[in-house]
């Protein structure tokens, strides 16, 4: 088998050219498949595309000794996530995670969560990885094979279960619906809580949440931001015994927002035109998933530009609010006359669109302006459909 080939062999390539192209490596070396060079150089893309996903600040780690799919290494859970993850299940719990992949979360779950970790493989080549890594694990037991059938075959029960669908099909494409992802959540869920009361089953950001609630009746589901500000995974805990509406939590990086349906179909917005001066806040991805927003504006006693515009402004900052916060200094009408000189005042900024006539591209065309600095240019549609060129100044990277 390939794992024979992780040795010595395997590891002094990749201590020696751990800070080398692997393309170039792969050129160079022409390794044969599966052979100690090819797995290294497998190892090293890995390395190179998980950067400091794995690790804290603090240079705490939960990557695999070996890597050894590049794929795998987009689709895992980072650090920060899998304590999200870890979080949500009481330490030193049994815990069945039926989609072991790289065994991010596995690992997650046995050493910061101090569980009792059961993980399924069903890729044979993957599960010899897996029980390699997870060796020095006493907490951790591979079952090598397909988790749904391990279910159908076991009386074994568990405090927790963990899922994180596959989505690809068999031609390699991406898939989002529930139903199209392998195993589909929908159809064994009876299953699933057979075996355990809780269920934490990590979600594609591409769902649609009022969908998944319907889908999945879960009692919490989380919309989570990524480190580069991108809405990185639905994640939804579902229990046999469950009244009540769900709660639907945003994960920021400023904390966690949490709400209802009831309670943003409750909610009024107040609308108004922003000015220099004021204070502009614009949701993260993982806000703009949830949706709040009407709430966003009575709960923060903020402003917003327009039904369809989802940014808002006020006279103070506003604490907790699950996106950034940007100084207006300056409001310029959409008009002819008014945005020749865009470019001669804001030479270089990052023009960005919120329900308006044009797109980021072609509105940045249109000024003249070049991509870069410290300004960021919102084309805004106003509440009285008016537009304008809201200029402001902010902290944090532009998206």
């Amino acid at each position: 088998m390939a794992l024979a080939q992780i040795d010595e062999a395997f590891f002094s390539f990749v201590r020696s050219h751990a800070d080398e192209d692997p393309i170039k490596l792969r050129l160079k070396y022409k390794p044969e498949r599966h052979s100690s060079i090819d797995l290294a150089i497998t190892h090293l893309e890995c390395v190179k595309k998980a950067k400091g996903k794995f690790i804290g600040d603090a240079g705490e780690t939960i990557a695999p000794q070996v890597m050894l799919s590049p794929l795998s290494v987009e689709q895992a859970s980072g650090l920060s996530t899998a304590r999200l993850h870890v979080s949500l299940v009481k330490s030193g719990s049994k815990v069945l995670d039926m989609t072991c992949g790289m065994g991010i979360d596995t690992i997650a779950f046995a050493t910061l969560g101090k569980c009792d970790v059961t993980t399924c493989e069903m890729e044979p080549f993957y599960a010899e990885v897996a029980e390699y890594n997870f060796g020095k694990y006493a907490n951790i037991h591979v079952v090598k094979g397909d988790s749904v059938e391990y279910l159908k075959g076991t009386t074994e029960g568990y405090d927790v279960i963990f899922i994180d669908p596959a989505r690809r099909d068999s031609n390699g494409g991406r898939v989002y619906n529930i139903h199209d992802c392998t195993p589909d959540l929908c159809d064994i869920l009876p299953l699933l809580l057979k075996h355990a009361p809780r269920i934490i089953a990590k979600l594609s950001p591409m769902l649609d949440i009022t969908q998944t609630i319907k889908d999945l009746s879960p009692m919490e589901i989380y919309s989570v931001e990524g480190d580069g500000g991108e809405c990185k995974e639905i994640l939804a805990v579902i229990e046999e015994v469950h009244g009540g509406e769900t709660s639907i939590k945003v994960v920021h990086e400023n904390g966690m927002f949490c709400f209802t349906q009831s309670d943003e179909n409750a909610a009024s917005a107040v609308y108004g035109s922003p000015e220099k001066g004021d204070v502009l806040y614009e949701p993260c991805a993982a806000a703009m998933k949830a949706a709040p927003f009407r709430l966003l504006s009575a709960k923060f006693g903020l402003k917003k530009l327009h039904p369809n515009t989802h940014l808002y402004f006020s006279e103070q900052s506003a604490n907790g609010f699950p996106g950034k916060e940007y100084e207006i200094i300056d409001v310029i009408n959409f008009s002819s006359s008014e945005i020749k000189s865009v470019a001669a005042r804001y030479p270089k900024c990052n023009v960005a669109t919120r329900n308006f006539i044009l797109t980021p591209e072609q509105l940045t065309k249109k000024l003249k302006v070049k991509n870069g600095g410290d300004i960021k240019l919102f084309g805004v549609t106003l509440y009285d459909n008016t537009r304008k060129l809201v200029v402001t100044r902010g902290k944090g990277k532009f998206k």
